[in-house]
């Protein structure tokens, strides 16, 4: 009964206004449980995604492109082929894409990359042939050239 005639007596006895302290400290309450919502919010929704890419005799492929496209989020291999990848839980269903200069571009699924044992991405060269070169000296290059402009018809227009 004493702690009540106590309180009985601050309340009514002092010029403090107590339901402004309580509206306040309700305040200052919300607001900051309404900004550590959003910090345990963003915390949680992290995806880190880790790997090594290889090329088909095994060997690392150093700085080549990874990324996710639709996002424009990516990284490169460090020069052991590692790379590192933090994403939202949001891009679980987005289409990791690799690739690197010499190798053909490698697409797999985020959530099946995560499901596999070994996180290993292994790319396949890239083989390109090519047509006979023709080394020519300058000379012949603007003959050659001259030779192609006199074929072309000349038109004169009569205004």
């Amino acid at each position: 009964m004493s702690l009540v005639n106590n309180y009985y007596k601050l309340t009514s006895n002092s010029n403090i206004q107590t339901p402004k302290i309580i509206y306040m400290y309700r305040f200052k309450l919300f607001i900051y449980l309404f900004f550590f919502s959003f910090v345990v919010c963003a915390q949680e929704k992290s995806l880190k995604i880790e790997g090594v890419v290889l090329d088909d005799t095994k060997i690392s492929v150093p700085y080549a492109a990874v990324s996710i496209t639709s996002k424009y989020l990516g990284t490169s291999t460090n020069e052991d082929g590692h790379f590192y990848l933090e994403l939202s839980k949001n891009n679980r269903l987005d289409t990791l894409e690799v690739s690197s200069i010499g190798f053909l571009t490698s697409k797999i699924v985020v959530k099946d990359f995560i499901a596999l044992k070994e996180k290993v991405i292994i790319l396949s060269e890239d083989i390109v042939s090519l047509d006979e070169v023709n080394i020519m000296s300058p000379k012949q290059y603007v003959n050659l050239a001259f030779k192609n402009l006199k074929k072309i018809p000349l038109v004169l227009s009569t205004n």
